[in-house]
């Protein structure tokens, strides 16, 4: 959800610079960029939610926890995709 609503904000404020390093990277940038606002987010849960248990050590466990769950997510989404036919 936040991600939905942050990355927009983000693409908004960086426009021309975002459009350049898109086209140069061939679109990796939004992935690299989604990352790190998932990365960000990861963190700041661990330290809202530390007293609950939920414990993230710095920044850069936050950023391979969010690829790890990017990745499991992609995996899930292949895996669970059923075969969708267009009724219509």
């Amino acid at each position: 959800m936040a991600n939905a609503l942050v990355k927009p904000i983000l693409m908004m404020i960086a426009g021309g610079m975002t459009c350049v390093l898109s086209c140069l990277t061939l679109g990796l940038w939004s992935l690299v960029l989604s990352w790190l606002i998932n990365g960000l987010l990861f963190y700041g849960a661990g330290v809202l939610l530390k007293d609950w248990g939920f414990v993230v050590r710095g920044f850069w466990p936050a950023l391979w926890g969010a690829l790890a769950l990017s990745i499991v997510n992609a995996l899930a989404t292949v895996f669970t995709r059923g075969d969708q036919k267009d009724e219509t």
